[in-house]
This record gives structure tokens, C-alpha cells and sequence, in this order.
């Protein structure tokens, strides 16, 4: 019996110290792979991180390529220098109006102008006339100097509410959200193009042409980033 149970300890000493072995060696492993797994996350992570600060980049580059582009647009669409639309913008945003509204107006105040001369009708012919403009004269200004004399006009009628009433007729119903920018006329834009001169926001067609070549690439850049994903995504499909 003494003998079975020292031969049973013998074993069990052995079996356990193999275990033990055994079971370290799993750690070492499961520590290894765990390191592992930890490194991929950590280059999974920081490539996230890395695309993330790119996109971020394009996406705000590309706000300001959208915006010269359309500003380009707006140019070839009404005639007016892209110079002179960058600062009417400026004065329009230090007024409280958005760009957008302002090349809304533009639009509207061009084809006023244009149905006045063209067809001698219109609302905007008869507001024009109110204020002491003549259409056939006007046409043959350039828009931003349109623009300004239509403002010098308006700044001349002592009446908030007539002012708004005829601007509205001229450029459509965002007129109200322009009444800031219109005031003091022309010598205000003058000084608003100027500043925005000063501050480097103006440029000219021949920029706005590389823009629009820009444009081009980023949408590239864009697409070939879908591409890398979509890739991704179908290569861990189940």
C-alpha cells in the first residue's frame, strides 16, 4: 500500500509539474498573441487617426474649392469679375447675409435688368424707374456697378418700407436680408472690395480656372479613398 501511494505521489508530482509547464507555456503564447492583436489594433487605430486628419484636410480645402468654383460660375453666368464678386461677398457676409443670398440677388437683379431693356416690362422696371434708374443705362454697366447704384438709389429713399418694397421687386424676395449690405451704396462695396483685397480673398479668372482643374483632382483623391474602403469592405464580408 506504502508503495502504491509513493508511486501515486511520484506521478502526480510528475503529471503536475508538466501541467504546470504546459500551462505556462499557454500564457506565454496567449501574452504573445495578445501583444500581437494589441499592435494591430494600435496600427489599425492610428491608421483611422491618419485618415481621418486627411479627409478632415480635403473636406475643409475642398469647401473653399467649392466655393471659388462656384464664385467662377456665377462670373461667366451674369459678367461680373471674379474680383468684384468676392468683395460684394465680403461685404455682403460682414453685413450679416450669406453668399449664397447675395449671388441669388445678383441672378434675380440681372434678369430684371435684362427684361427691362429687353422687353420694356416687368416689376423691376417700374421699381427701377421709382427709384430714379434708368434700365437702358444700367445695362450697360457692369453688375457689381449695377449693384452699386441700385444701392446708392435705395440709400437716397428716407422710408425703411419702401426701400424693402423696391429692392424686393429688383431682387427678389431675399432683398430683406440684403438691406444691410445695400446700405451706404456703392462707396460701402468700394470699401468692402478693398478690404477684401487687403485680406487676400480676391482672385481672379485665371485662378478660378485652376480651381476648377482642382476640383477635378479632389474628386479623384475622394474617389480612390471609396475605392480603398470599398475594397475593405469586401474583402471582410462574410
Amino acid at each position: 500500500m506504502a508503495t502504491a501511494i509513493g508511486d501515486l505521489v511520484v506521478r502526480l508530482g510528475m503529471d503536475s509539474k508538466a501541467f504546470g509547464r504546459g500551462a505556462r507555456g499557454a500564457v506565454t503564447t496567449m501574452q504573445g498573441l495578445s501583444k500581437s492583436i494589441g499592435g494591430y489594433v494600435a496600427a489599425g487605430l492610428a491608421m483611422v487617426g491618419v485618415t481621418a486628419s486627411v479627409t478632415a484636410g480635403i473636406v475643409a480645402l475642398k469647401r473653399q474649392f467649392t466655393a471659388m468654383d462656384e464664385a467662377a460660375k456665377m462670373s461667366d453666368r451674369i459678367g461680373i469679375a471674379t474680383e468684384a464678386l468676392a468683395g460684394l461677398q465680403h461685404q455682403a457676409e460682414l453685413a450679416g447675409a450669406s453668399s449664397d443670398e447675395l449671388m441669388t440677388a445678383l441672378d434675380k437683379m440681372s434678369k430684371t435688368v435684362g427684361e427691362a431693356v429687353a422687353l420694356d416690362t416687368g416689376e423691376g422696371k417700374d421699381a427701377l424707374k421709382a427709384m430714379g434708374l434708368d434700365a437702358a443705362t444700367l445695362a450697360k454697366m457692369s453688375p457689381e456697378k449695377q449693384f452699386g447704384a441700385i444701392g446708392d438709389a435705395l440709400d437716397k429713399i428716407e422710408s425703411k418700407q419702401v426701400r424693402v418694397a423696391l429692392a424686393t421687386k429688383v431682387f427678389g424676395r431675399g432683398a430683406t436680408s440684403l438691406t444691410n449690405t445695400l446700405a451706404g451704396g456703392s462707396r460701402a462695396m468700394r470699401a468692402a472690395a478693398a478690404d477684401a483685397e487687403f485680406l487676400g480673398v480676391t482672385f481672379g479668372r485665371d485662378v478660378a480656372r485652376k480651381i476648377e482643374g482642382a476640383n477635378d483632382a479632389i474628386f479623384r483623391v475622394k474617389q480612390a479613398f471609396t475605392g480603398i474602403f470599398r475594397g475593405i469592405a469586401a474583402a471582410i464580408a462574410p
